[in-house]
Order: C-alpha cells, then sequence, then structure tokens
C-alpha cells in the first residue's frame, strides 16, 4: 500500500519536504523527539492502515549506510516498513548542495551559495562542538585494550601513545560520512 501520510520530527522538515511531494504524501510533523516517531506512527496505522510512514533523521545514532542505492529503513513492523531515515545526518545537510536546493527551489545558484557560506560561518564553532561531542558518543572506551594489562609507570607514555592511536582510528571511521563536519567544510 502506498504511503499517503509522512510523519516527519518537525516543521522545518514538513517545510523542505510539502512542496517536493506536492501533498502525495501529505508531510505532517509530529512536533517531538525523533524516538516518537515509531510509536506514533504504530498508533496511526490502527486508526488507518499502513498507508502511515515516517521518515527521520540519522543524526549520531547511526554510522552512514553503506547501501547508497536504496533507502535506508530505521524499522519494520508486521513484516511492513514503519519508517525510514536519511541516508545523511539530517535533512538540513541536503540543503548544504546548492545545485539539490537551487533545483527544487527554482533559485539562482551564486546567492544561495552566500547565503550558505555566510550561515556556516555564524554557526561553526557550534556545529564543530557539535559534532565532536556526537561522535565522542559514538567512541567505546571499553574497547581500548592496550598491549599491557596492568600498567606500570614506566608504561604511561607508551599507553598514552596507543591511546592515541585508537582515538585516532574511531576517528577516521567517521570519513567516509560525506557530511562529517560539514559546516566547517565550507571555507
Amino acid at each position: 500500500m502506498p504511503v499517503t501520510r509522512l510523519l516527519v520530527e518537525g516543521e522545518l522538515d514538513a517545510q523542505l519536504l510539502a512542496p517536493l511531494f506536492a501533498g502525495n504524501p501529505v508531510v505532517e510533523p509530529i512536533k517531538s523527539s525523533k524516538n516518537a516517531l515509531a510509536p506514533r506512527t504504530r498508533t496511526e496505522r490502527q486508526k488507518m492502515g499502513p498507508c502511515v510512514s515516517y521518515l527521520r533523521d540519522r543524526d549520531f545514532d547511526y554510522k552512514p549506510p553503506t547501501q547508497l542505492n536504496q533507502p535506508t529503513v530505521d524499522k519494520i513492523d508486521n513484516d511492513s516498513v514503519l519508517g525510514w531515515r536519511w541516508r545523511r545526518h539530517s535533512i538540513e545537510n541536503y540543503m548544504l548542495e546548492p545545485g539539490i536546493v537551487c533545483a527544487a527551489l527554482g533559485v539562482e545558484n551564486e546567492p544561495y551559495c552566500e547565503a550558505l557560506c555566510e550561515s556556516g560561518n555564524r554557526i561553526k564553532y557550534y556545529q564543530a562542538a557539535r559534532w565532536a561531542i556526537g561522535i565522542a558518543r559514538r567512541v567505546r572506551i571499553a574497547d581500548f585494550r592496550p598491549e599491557v594489562g596492568t600498567i606500570q609507570k614506566e608504561q604511561v607514555e607508551k599507553v598514552t601513545e596507543e591511546f592515541g592511536r585508537f582515538l585516532e582510528a574511531q576517528f577516521t571511521d567517521n570519513e567516509e560520512d560525506e557530511d562529517f563536519l560539514p559546516m566547517l567544510q565550507l571555507e
């Protein structure tokens, strides 16, 4: 059964998607946390059937998908897709692509790029901090296994270097994410 109602996290998602879908499906913001999307969709399906689904941001919850030629399913319920998540970090990351935005909105490329860079400069420190915290949340310190069991005083420097390599590997694993620290890439 085709989707006739698409639930999204907030107003911005709805404002960006509604004109693209032109009412088919109807895009409805739940104005709540992404964690409320699946339960709300289940509730709506009890009333309307499987024609209700949701679309959410990937955020820091998942690494980028390896399958790029098909939608990323977020949850399945009773053998039916309940909802999907964006391949990129969030819907806002698609706004970083002037070609996509200008084609969709029918606006000129140069003024959009200027406004995008200006906006990026205003929020770059906030975004850098947000991404650093989000990535740090993915690092599992418990996964660090030093070569030595009990660390003796003379081994501290070696273990510190080893831990540095461990952390570097954790952060390097995020480089395949095309919107990794996106606001810093505007400069």
